[in-house]
């Protein structure tokens, strides 16, 4: 089998992001900072992963299954490392906060999000919506946001070596994010699919940005 520069990408970002969620759990197994962050990135992973197979046309049940729920876990552990970082509070235990992951996670193996997804001639995916799919874009829009206004309120308690590194975060969750609503949520909404892979190759400027962090500003404290 002949792997395309696209495949080869994708791949080399996957195995980027969980050898950098192994490093960081491995550096401090029991903050709740470093496991979050971990979780975040072991989303990442199972998401390229999906578009992986979804590049190479496996049957839908694969790669729909793979980048769904690794859309699910990236948001629950974005959304509980914006509420821990950089003070290293306990476990947040909002029962209502948390509510929505179950929900979704229920709705996926029923194909209530995209039904159903053929190929053209040209190799581009051609989903068919769900009946919950303009749903799961608010959830999207929702858990997308909601990370940024914990980041906020942290953010100005934070001392300036912390806010130097929630600085880098910003950048690369921006882009991040933002490539995941645009590509993945809102232009298939408009039955423009081709561009999916996108938003999995906007991961190495996260990752990117994160090993920067890392590297010059100690980020989690490594």
């Amino acid at each position: 089998m002949t792997f395309s520069a696209e495949i080869i990408t994708l791949f080399s970002v996957g195995l980027t992001a969980l050898g950098l969620a192994v490093f960081i759990y491995l550096k401090n197994k029991k903050s709740i900072i470093n496991q979050s962050f971990s979780v975040f990135l072991s989303g990442i992973t199972i998401t390229v992963l999906g578009f992986i197979f979804l590049s190479i046309q496996y049957p839908f049940i694969v790669f729909d299954r793979l980048i769904h729920y690794g859309g699910l876990i990236l948001l629950f552990g974005l959304l509980v490392f914006s509420q821990v970082f950089p003070a290293g509070k306990t476990f947040p235990k909002s029962k209502f906060l948390y509510l929505p992951f179950i929900l979704v996670g229920t709705a996926i193996p029923f194909n209530l999000l995209i039904e159903s997804a053929s190929f053209d001639a040209s190799g581009n995916i051609l989903p068919k919506n769900g009946p919950l799919f303009p749903a799961y874009i608010i959830f999207w829009a929702a858990y997308v946001i909601a990370p940024f206004f914990f980041f906020r309120k942290n953010y100005r308690e934070a001392q300036n070596r912390e806010k130097t590194q929630m600085q880098y975060l910003f950048l690369g969750l921006t882009i991040l994010l933002a490539s995941f609503l645009i590509f993945n949520l809102f232009l298939p909404l408009l039955g423009t699919t081709y561009l999916f892979f996108v938003s999995a190759i906007a991961s190495i400027a996260m990752l990117w940005l994160t090993a920067c962090a890392i590297v010059r500003h100690n980020l989690l404290d490594i």
